[in-house]
Protein backbone atom coordinates (compact mmCIF):
# COMPACT_ATOMS: atom_id res chain seq x y z
CA UNK A 1 0.00 0.00 0.00
CA UNK A 2 1.52 3.29 -1.07
CA UNK A 3 3.09 4.83 -4.14
CA UNK A 4 6.31 6.28 -2.79
CA UNK A 5 9.79 5.17 -3.74
CA UNK A 6 10.00 2.67 -0.88
CA UNK A 7 6.67 1.05 -1.80
CA UNK A 8 7.76 0.74 -5.43
CA UNK A 9 11.13 -0.71 -4.39
CA UNK A 10 9.49 -3.29 -2.09
CA UNK A 11 6.93 -4.26 -4.75
CA UNK A 12 9.61 -4.71 -7.43
CA UNK A 13 11.83 -6.70 -5.05
CA UNK A 14 9.04 -9.07 -4.08
CA UNK A 15 7.96 -9.40 -7.71
CA UNK A 16 11.52 -10.23 -8.75
CA UNK A 17 11.51 -12.98 -6.13
CA UNK A 18 8.42 -14.44 -7.81
CA UNK A 19 5.60 -13.12 -5.64
CA UNK A 20 2.42 -11.80 -7.25
CA UNK A 21 2.25 -8.18 -6.03
CA UNK A 22 -0.57 -5.67 -6.10
CA UNK A 23 0.71 -2.12 -5.60
CA UNK A 24 -2.22 -0.08 -4.31
CA UNK A 25 -1.70 3.61 -4.93
CA UNK A 26 -3.35 6.81 -6.11
CA UNK A 27 -0.09 8.00 -7.66
CA UNK A 28 0.13 7.88 -11.43
CA UNK A 29 3.16 7.42 -13.65
CA UNK A 30 4.57 4.41 -11.80
CA UNK A 31 6.26 1.85 -14.02
CA UNK A 32 7.09 -1.34 -12.14
CA UNK A 33 10.30 -3.12 -13.17
CA UNK A 34 8.84 -6.55 -12.39
CA UNK A 35 6.05 -7.99 -14.53
CA UNK A 36 4.72 -9.59 -11.31
CA UNK A 37 3.59 -6.16 -10.03
CA UNK A 38 0.07 -5.02 -10.86
CA UNK A 39 -0.99 -1.44 -10.12
CA UNK A 40 -4.43 -0.67 -8.76
CA UNK A 41 -6.21 2.16 -6.98
CA UNK A 42 -7.74 1.94 -3.50
CA UNK A 43 -11.15 1.50 -5.13
CA UNK A 44 -11.80 -0.31 -8.39
CA UNK A 45 -14.46 0.03 -11.07
CA UNK A 46 -17.64 2.03 -11.35
CA UNK A 47 -18.92 0.57 -8.09
CA UNK A 48 -15.77 1.67 -6.19
CA UNK A 49 -15.09 -1.78 -4.80
CA UNK A 50 -12.25 -1.77 -2.28
CA UNK A 51 -8.93 -3.18 -3.40
CA UNK A 52 -8.91 -5.95 -0.78
CA UNK A 53 -12.27 -7.26 -2.02
CA UNK A 54 -11.04 -7.20 -5.61
CA UNK A 55 -7.85 -9.10 -4.76
CA UNK A 56 -9.66 -11.62 -2.56
CA UNK A 57 -7.23 -13.66 -0.50
CA UNK A 58 -3.66 -12.55 0.17
CA UNK A 59 -1.13 -13.66 2.73
CA UNK A 60 0.80 -10.44 3.36
CA UNK A 61 0.15 -6.72 3.50
CA UNK A 62 2.96 -4.14 3.52
CA UNK A 63 1.74 -0.70 4.54
CA UNK A 64 4.07 2.20 3.65
CA UNK A 65 1.47 4.82 4.58
CA UNK A 66 0.36 4.07 8.13
CA UNK A 67 0.57 1.59 10.97
CA UNK A 68 -2.69 -0.19 11.72
CA UNK A 69 -0.99 -2.36 14.34
CA UNK A 70 -0.14 0.59 16.57
CA UNK A 71 -2.77 3.08 15.43
CA UNK A 72 -1.86 5.99 13.20
CA UNK A 73 -2.98 8.76 15.52
CA UNK A 74 -4.76 9.00 18.87
CA UNK A 75 -5.26 6.14 21.31
CA UNK A 76 -8.95 6.02 20.41
CA UNK A 77 -7.84 4.83 16.99
CA UNK A 78 -6.15 1.74 18.46
CA UNK A 79 -9.39 -0.25 18.66
CA UNK A 80 -10.34 0.71 15.12
CA UNK A 81 -6.84 -0.07 13.90
CA UNK A 82 -6.69 -3.49 15.52
CA UNK A 83 -10.08 -4.29 13.98
CA UNK A 84 -8.67 -3.47 10.52
CA UNK A 85 -6.02 -6.14 10.98
CA UNK A 86 -8.62 -8.57 12.34
CA UNK A 87 -10.80 -7.98 9.29
CA UNK A 88 -7.83 -8.51 6.95
CA UNK A 89 -7.23 -11.86 8.64
CA UNK A 90 -10.89 -12.89 8.73
CA UNK A 91 -11.99 -11.80 5.26
CA UNK A 92 -8.78 -12.13 3.24
CA UNK A 93 -6.68 -14.69 5.16
CA UNK A 94 -3.92 -12.11 5.57
CA UNK A 95 -1.50 -13.52 8.13
CA UNK A 96 1.26 -10.92 7.92
CA UNK A 97 0.74 -7.17 8.36
CA UNK A 98 3.91 -5.09 8.16
CA UNK A 99 4.14 -1.34 8.48
CA UNK A 100 7.22 0.54 7.35
CA UNK A 101 6.20 3.65 9.31
CA UNK A 102 8.96 4.71 11.67
CA UNK A 103 8.55 6.17 15.14
CA UNK A 104 9.74 9.56 13.77
CA UNK A 105 7.15 9.50 10.98
CA UNK A 106 4.41 8.67 13.47
CA UNK A 107 5.50 11.52 15.75
CA UNK A 108 5.25 14.02 12.89
CA UNK A 109 1.88 12.57 11.86
CA UNK A 110 0.51 12.78 15.40
CA UNK A 111 2.05 16.04 16.59
CA UNK A 112 2.85 17.95 13.42
CA UNK A 113 6.13 19.60 12.57
CA UNK A 114 5.95 22.12 15.42
CA UNK A 115 5.13 20.65 18.79
CA UNK A 116 5.95 21.19 22.40
CA UNK A 117 4.42 22.54 25.59
CA UNK A 118 1.91 25.08 25.25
Amino acid sequence: LGGGDYACFAADAMGTLGAKVYLVTTRGGIRPKSNQVELMGPSVGDDDIGFASVIGEFDSFIDTIGDEARGTSSSSMDLISSSVISELKKLHKCERYLSTMTKSQKLILDEGVFFGPG
